[in-house]
């Protein structure tokens, strides 16, 4: 066999190997990233409870501006 093509044929096993290591870790890397994920499930959960619950609370505070806003147009017929 030619020594050339020995020698790319090695470098590219090499390649190869290296290639496979850095899937590996990018693998390990993203299923860490899952994992924390996971962990803060129960933090962002309550976070969007807690806004859920400001929108609940405000949405009549809207809801009786906008009639007082539309009623007061609606009676005096001016605006």
């Amino acid at each position: 066999m030619n020594p050339k093509k020995r020698e790319l044929e090695s470098r590219v096993t090499e390649l190869e190997q290296a290639l496979q290591e850095l899937k590996t870790q990018l693998s390990q890397i993203e299923s860490q990233e899952q994992h924390d994920a996971i962990d803060h499930l129960d933090e962002y959960l309550q976070s969007m409870d807690n806004k859920w619950e400001n929108v609940r609370s405000f949405w009549p505070i809207v809801l009786a501006e906008l009639r007082e806003l539309f009623g007061n147009k609606n009676s005096s017929g001016k605006e």
